[in-house]
């Protein structure tokens, strides 16, 4: 055909696909016919049909068919390296795309991230990144580890909705949705029932074991931001880097179950668990999430191990020093930290040479980091189609709403830990208060 109309191949159909759009997404795609494709018009490689889609993401989205779908994309990539740098009208790049194939080499992954690292940064129009992506569509091992390693903190990019990968990745494998089949309702039930059975991560098998494997990439990279081999230093546990990331209430309570040990062991920075947790923000959860109806996590932490209320980390701060000075309020799990032992009212910090009360007095958040966080709040009581269709005005209520209860929990806190402080105080020396 092309001896004898070689113009046909500069003529897209009416979704603007050309011949070689068309021929890479073929089963009986080979190589050797791409390049004379290639040869014939090169300008194909860089057109994007109405769909939005180049020959080169056509051959990573449906090249699980070909059987030399690696060469295939290769192929593309050598002839116009450009293509990796252009995104399509939905703000996908070539890297969005590369968790639905299964059959590309790490290699020609690890070659396409040289074209356009700055792609592993990129959120689309849903606000998702290439990793982000990965583990939606459940790629392989090897591909999560390729885009982790190049890009670590890519991990911690929320999408529009506020959902870091890491949540993301728990909400998808152990929450079912309206939409979703049968199949995939019995699957999620599946791995509910057996994670609800696990005691150690060796229980974990599976489909769930290998999710469990991707889940400790994602933490590794999240809190140590590198998946590689940790300095002597450092040991990886990975129950301080769940408490320690974004992480949903419910995914934390499930590291907990498999690694209790680690809850009684202390990093190199002298910290425990509840030390790390007591500095973390709190998990905002979005409407479309379970609500969590439990205690906090500061006070699941602190009632597994009492003593580490009153353990001190390197610096010599005990977990209610930080968790003031980080703004943690009455409700997130100051009082049931208090309740176990009241006489840490009366430990000053280190560090400031303040008491609590007077730690949680100073406690402020920049305007902007505040406005931030209430905003977030706001906006995960409702759901998504909820929030765009209000007016400016009706949300800047709704935030107000968060800001004026922010305060008051902080007023709270400082006025019961004052008053409990003074009691504790006046009974070590015999002198009793009537309220």
């Amino acid at each position: 055909m092309l001896r004898v109309c070689p113009k046909s191949i500069s003529f897209p159909d009416l979704n603007g696909s050309y011949p070689l759009h068309h021929y890479v997404s073929s089963k009986s795609a080979v190589t050797s016919m791409v390049l004379k494709l290639i040869k014939a018009f090169p300008d194909a490689l860089m057109y994007q049909n109405q769909f939005g889609g180049t020959p080169a993401s056509i051959a990573i989205c449906d090249g699980n068919s070909s059987v030399e779908t690696d060469d295939l994309i290769l192929a593309l990539l050598n002839a116009n390296p450009r293509v990796a740098k252009i995104p399509n009208k939905h703000g996908y790049y070539l890297l969005h795309y590369i968790g639905r194939n299964t059959k590309i080499k790490s290699s020609t992954i690890d070659f396409l991230i040289s074209l356009h690292p700055e792609a592993l940064y990129e959120r689309n129009i849903y606000g998702a990144t290439p990793i982000f992506l990965a583990m939606y569509w459940d790629a392989p091992m090897e591909t999560i580890r390729n885009l982790l390693e190049a890009a670590p903190s890519a991990v911690s990019i929320r999408d529009e909705r506020g959902l870091c990968t890491i949540s993301s990745a728990w909400n998808l494998f152990v929450r079912k949705t309206k939409v979703d089949a049968e199949n995939k309702t019995n699957r999620v039930l599946g791995n509910r029932e057996m994670m609800q059975r696990a005691e150690l991560p060796f229980d974990l098998e599976g489909e769930v074991g290998s999710w469990w494997e991707k889940m400790e990439l994602l933490l590794k990279a999240s809190y140590h931001n590198t998946i590689a081999k940790l300095p002597e230093q450092k040991q990886w546990k990975i129950l301080h880097a769940t408490v320690g990331g974004n992480s949903p209430p419910n995914l934390i309570r499930f590291a907990t179950k498999l690694y209790r040990n680690q809850l009684f062991l202390k990093d190199e920075d002298g910290r425990l668990p509840l030390h790390i947790a007591a500095r973390n923000e709190i998990y905002v959860s979005q409407s479309f999430e379970p609500k969590h109806k439990g205690v906090p996590m500061l006070a699941l932490l602190a009632h597994i191990n009492r003593n580490a209320v009153t353990d001190k980390d390197n610096d010599g701060r005990i977990p209610l020093h930080i968790a003031l000075e980080a703004g943690k309020t009455w409700g997130d799990g100051i009082s049931q930290m208090i309740q176990h032992i009241p006489q840490i009212l009366r430990e000053r910090d280190p560090i400031t040479n303040l008491y609590p009360f007077m730690l949680s007095a100073i406690a402020f958040e920049q305007s902007s980091e505040l406005n931030q966080k209430c905003n977030k709040i706001a906006q995960g009581q409702f759901k998504q189609k909820d929030w765009r269709m209000m007016t400016v005005h009706e949300r800047y209520h709704q935030i107000e709403r968060i800001m004026e209860q922010s305060d008051s929990d902080k007023f709270n806190t400082v006025s019961v830990c004052k008053l409990i402080f003074y009691e504790e105080a006046f009974e070590k020396f015999g002198i009793h208060v009537l309220l």
